[in-house]
């Protein structure tokens, strides 16, 4: 998950993401192995929902295929881990708005949404292939589902057009407890500053009390300067 998520993030002096290959070998019999280059993401997901699985989702846009030569992996290569559960999910809000710091246990569901909108751009290159794969201005978007409702996010929302800055932050990522097995259990954790909130959405039925809020990151980032996103 760290990688996958550096790969959305980083980008170099110039404004570009790294740029990596991915080979797929559809069958068995090697008709249909094919390695997709110099791939980039184009969108990346968390998401976590109360008593479900913690789930990574993503998009890759690549330049062009070729021929691959992926082997079929040893039974060795092939390894299981623990599935990372809601119970190992780390969710916090921040910020001087907000009363007090809201962490996980006002939270049934968690999604952040990173979309690079990457641009495959054609030319004269005497090839159907695209010359080059780019991104452009990337969007941070999510949306938190709250037990009840949060007065001091709601108001934070409401109250937006008052202020001219925003220093809110959420961290978000998973911290697996290890079981003493000997197992070194990663941990992913990621700060998205600047965050914006909108008016919250209330529903109310026969089932728990819920309220659902969209919000926004916006990071003052360029090129050739410190990404806050890539810490």
């Amino acid at each position: 998950m760290s990688k996958l998520y550096t790969y959305a993030v980083r980008r170099d002096i110039n404004g570009l993401l790294t740029q990596f290959d991915v080979e797929v070998k559809y069958d068995p019999s090697g008709d249909a192995n094919f390695k997709y280059t110099n791939c980039v993401i184009n969108t990346w997901k968390f998401s976590v929902n109360q008593s479900d699985v913690v789930t990574c989702d993503f998009d890759i846009v690549g330049e062009a295929r070729e021929p691959g030569n992926l082997l079929i992996p040893t039974e060795s290569e092939v390894y299981q881990t623990r599935v990372v559960t809601w119970n190992d999910a780390r969710v916090n809000l921040s910020g001087p708005r907000l009363s007090r710091d809201i962490g996980g246990e006002y939270i049934r569901t968690f999604e952040c949404n990173i979309n690079n909108d990457v641009e495959r751009f054609f030319s004269l290159n005497t090839v159907l292939a695209a010359q080059a794969v780019a991104p452009r201005k990337r969007d941070i978007t999510g949306v938190i589902t709250f037990i009840g409702r949060i007065p001091s996010i709601a108001d934070a929302a409401y109250r937006n057009e008052d202020h001219c800055t925003e220093s809110a932050t959420i961290v978000f990522g998973y911290a697996p407890r290890t079981s003493g097995d000997g197992c070194d259990a990663p941990i992913f954790s990621k700060t998205l500053p600047n965050v914006v909130y909108e008016i919250e959405t209330l529903s109310l039925t026969n089932d728990i009390f819920e309220s659902t809020v969209n919000w926004h990151s916006l990071p003052a980032a360029g090129t050739g300067i410190t990404d806050p996103l890539d810490v």
